[in-house]
């Protein structure tokens, strides 16, 4: 999902949720990282530097 948005030029996303403090721990464990890794996995693909 965020790869799409990511090809479409979107850098910065904002996530809400219910639980502030505890979804900012799990997006911190969790989303953010398997989101750098899916966009370095594109950049490497396309033959970008990552930023």
């Amino acid at each position: 999902m965020f790869g799409d948005y990511y090809d479409l030029g979107i850098s910065h996303f904002l996530i809400r949720g219910f639980d502030p403090l505890i979804d900012a721990i799990e997006y911190g464990r969790e989303l953010i990282p398997l989101t750098r890794e899916l966009i370095a996995k594109r950049q490497a693909v396309r033959g970008e530097a990552a930023e």
